[in-house]
């Protein structure tokens, strides 16, 4: 799950902006000229599958455990899922959005001034 999510995040992406959906469906050639139409489903269409497929790791989780881990109890699984779910919302939703677009940049400035670590995860 950890290493299937950014080229999943990346397609969804790809694929739910309208400026690619006209190339690939001509229906949506509508859509994109009028600029109004366009943003409101570029903002709407990739948050909504954004959150989708987010509210589908754990369901993911799930689907791991059963077939690759021998659990004796459902309560185990569920231990399991909240653990493994922790972690996975720690280093993407929390680590990914503090670092931001540049690793290199963010380490530079972390380099230079420390202290900023609280402020950048903040």
């Amino acid at each position: 799950v950890f290493w299937a999510y950014m080229p999943c995040i990346l397609g969804i992406s790809y694929f739910t902006s309208l400026e690619n959906l006209q190339y690939y469906i001509p229906a949506f050639k509508a859509l994109a000229e009028t600029p109004s139409t366009a943003a409101v489903w570029d903002a709407m269409a990739q948050s909504v599958a954004l959150q989708l497929f987010i509210a589908f790791v754990p369901t993911f989780f799930v689907l791991i455990f059963y077939n690759f881990f021998v659990l004796k109890a459902e309560a185990w699984l569920q231990h399991k899922i909240q653990s493994w779910y922790f972690y996975f919302q720690v280093v993407f939703i929390l680590l990914v959005t503090a670092i931001g677009s540049s690793l290199m940049k963010t380490a530079e400035e972390l380099a230079k001034h420390p202290s900023q670590i609280f402020a950048l995860l903040a």
